[in-house]
């Protein structure tokens, strides 16, 4: 106690504050904190700021403590305060107790870790299954893997349009790409999507007030998803689709409600199952659509329900788009905000990464009707920045000439059939012929968990594929595979003939066939 004295006496000197405060004073002063803390939070029921108050009411008591201690009545009044504050806060130490434990569970720290760490691991403190994130890929491709993780078109391999090149060097060269556009993107980029939008789409939208300008659809949807959400609103999400559906609600501090989709309906969605989960907190429905992973493209009685459902109970659609090209044996692909009464309360995500396999330049769009886009406008430069300047005069080339977009449909759709007729067959496999984009998902349950058949084929047939398990629930069991990747056929075609091989023999070893 005398050490504690002598370091009090030497820091009120350097402050040139009287030296008559001890360590019984400080004692006090603790004591306090805690009992300031406790009545405000009682009072107001929010734990952090009255915390925040009650350390400003103390450090007020410390001052007037400080210069006022000689006198000998607030002597006798600051401590008889100090007994009668020990008394109450010994009398209330469960529930003080109790209060500073649940404000200790929210800081900064477990905040950020508290989402489901399946689906928030970076590969820093661990070793991980995803080939998108942290340095995993580096480490794969020195193993000779092939990687059939990473939804980009033809990767690793050089894939640019010739024509998408040369506009991006010209900007380069002649210095415009040296300077922003405006955070909402290029007017001349925004004009070219509005016409796609009207041809493609069927929205009808004014370029300089329905459409902005993200870099990549993946922040896009974040940025879509971000005006709405608060704490403990409920957001319904098809389950398995794409991770940051999952994700981005956990991070908003929104609950998820899941709507479980299955093989055996071909993925469609019912809509039972969104009015069976319906609450007052229900706020938002995202849907990925065609869906990623199932590749799903959800016909258009079906958003018509869903449609339906979502005006009745005045809820926002926010809608990823990323894969909506292409879409195989001639199924529609129906935009949710082109349907009655979605306009005003749909959000769409668009991309230019999958279906023009510009996955490098990172360009993405959002289009919304005039009040949502208010918003989305004013936050822009500091949530989402200005795309890139040289990356958006490339996706201008990229619509004005999309010829280039049937070779990769044609080549899409000759690679869905060799992974369905290489993989459909083998004993305890499931799978369905994809009906979009370039992935393929695969029902392995059969032969283990999805984690332990991911590992039977980086070792067997040396090829990185997808855990279905960030997909979701209904993910488990399951893996993804981008046949989307490599330019030449003939690789993509060996990479699934070792992974036929591998399966069979891993289906022979649990006992399933001969």
């Amino acid at each position: 106690m005398q050490q504690l004295n002598t370091l009090i006496e030497t820091y009120l000197k350097k402050m040139h504050m009287p030296t008559t405060i001890h360590a019984t004073d400080v004692v006090e002063i603790i004591i306090l904190t805690f009992l300031c803390y406790y009545i405000l939070a009682w009072i107001k029921n929010t734990k952090a700021w009255a915390l925040l108050k009650g350390v400003i009411v103390i450090a007020i008591f410390i001052m007037l403590a400080a210069f006022f201690q000689m006198n000998t009545i607030v002597w006798i009044v600051t401590n008889v305060f100090g007994i009668a504050a020990t008394a109450i806060v010994v009398v209330l130490q469960p529930e003080l107790r109790k209060a500073l434990e649940e404000l200790g569970q929210k800081n900064f720290f477990s905040t950020l870790v508290s989402f489901d760490s399946a689906k928030a691991e970076g590969g820093l403190f661990s070793s991980v299954e995803k080939a998108d994130v942290g340095d995993a890929v580096v480490k794969l491709k020195e193993r000779g893997v092939a990687l059939m993780s990473w939804a980009d078109p033809f990767y690793p391999d050089p894939s640019m349009p010739p024509h998408v090149a040369e506009a991006m060097i010209e900007s380069i060269r002649s210095g415009f790409a040296s300077h922003y556009t405006m955070p909402i993107g290029s007017g001349e980029l925004k004009a070219e999507i509005a016409e796609k939008l009207k041809k493609v789409n069927g929205l009808t939208v004014v370029p300089d007030r329905n459409i902005i300008i993200t870099p990549g659809s993946d922040s896009g949807l974040f940025f879509a998803m971000l005006p709405f959400i608060h704490e403990g609103d409920e957001v319904m999400i098809v389950d398995p689709s794409y991770p940051n559906n999952f994700q981005n609600t956990e991070i908003m501090g929104g609950v998820i409600v899941r709507i479980p989709v299955y093989a055996e309906n071909g993925y469609q969605f019912n809509i039972s199952d969104f009015e069976e989960r319906l609450t007052k907190k229900t706020k938002m429905i995202v849907l990925t659509n065609p869906n990623n992973p199932t590749t799903t493209v959800y016909r258009r009685e079906k958003l018509l329900e869903l449609a339906d459902f979502a005006v009745k109970n005045d809820l926002v659609v926010v809608v990823d788009q990323a894969f909506e090209q292409p879409v195989f044996d001639g199924i529609e692909m129906v935009t949710i905000a082109a349907l009655p009464g979605m306009w005003e309360r749909t959000v769409s995500v668009f991309s230019f990464s999958k279906g023009m396999g510009l996955s490098g330049l990172r360009v993405g769009y959002l289009v919304a009707d005039d009040p949502i886009m208010d918003k989305l406008y004013g936050a822009a430069v500091s949530v989402v920045g200005a795309t890139n300047t040289s990356a958006q005069v490339g996706a201008i080339a990229a619509l004005r000439d999309d010829s280039f977009m049937g070779k990769y449909f044609e080549c899409f759709d000759r690679r869905r059939r060799i992974v369905y007729d290489s993989l459909h067959d083998i004993p305890g496999v499931s799978m369905q012929l994809s009906e979009s984009g370039f992935l393929s998902w695969v029902d392995v349950s059969g032969l283990g968990t999805e984690s332990e058949v991911l590992a039977y084929l980086g070792e067997h047939a040396l090829v990185s594929i997808n855990s279905g398990a960030p997909y979701g629930e209904e993910g488990k069991g399951h893996i993804r595979i981008v046949h989307g990747v490599f330019s030449d056929n003939q690789v993509l075609e060996e990479a699934v003939g070792k992974m036929r091989k591998a399966l069979f023999r891993l289906a022979k070893e649990k006992g399933l066939c001969e």
